[in-house]
């Protein structure tokens, strides 16, 4: 699946910790191989995820 160019900058900002940092709680911690929070909310509307989806913490 090849992203389009507005799904290219929205994810630029996504896969990167940065917008945490003006978060509570994910802040709290600076991980350097972490990602967005919103990054997750992102692909599963993308995705058209529910709750019958699985969903795989690799961590």
């Amino acid at each position: 699946m090849m992203a389009d160019t507005e799904d290219m900058k929205k994810m630029h900002l996504l896969v990167t910790p940065h917008q945490n940092k003006k978060l509570p709680i994910y802040r709290w911690y600076h991980f350097n191989h972490s990602f967005s929070r919103d990054l997750v909310w992102y692909l599963i509307d993308k995705f058209e995820l529910n709750s019958q989806s699985i969903i795989l913490d690799p961590f």
